[in-house]
């Protein structure tokens, strides 16, 4: 299976929105988001919870499986009549 740049957009868009995902997670789950080192941990050294994390993996997950999928040629009727 040979992957083309075609549809790759729609991994692009996948990770961007798992990234804003995560950003909106921890602007909910955080008190303290100044001194924040990553999107994964708040400022005050608590973790986001892991809804979060999981969303933001499946919403990058979706948009790679779209981009591999619309690659792939669809599949030959070989059965002759």
């Amino acid at each position: 299976m040979r992957l083309s740049t075609n549809y790759i957009t729609f991994a692009a868009i996948g990770c961007v929105l798992a990234f804003i995902t995560l950003g909106i997670g921890q602007v909910v789950d955080c008190d303290v988001i100044q001194g924040a080192t990553s999107l994964t941990i708040c400022g005050n050294g608590e973790p986001v919870a892991f809804i979060w994390k999981a969303v933001s993996f499946c919403i990058t997950a979706s948009g790679f499986y779209l981009w591999i999928r619309k690659n792939n040629p669809p599949k030959q009727d070989t059965t002759e009549e």
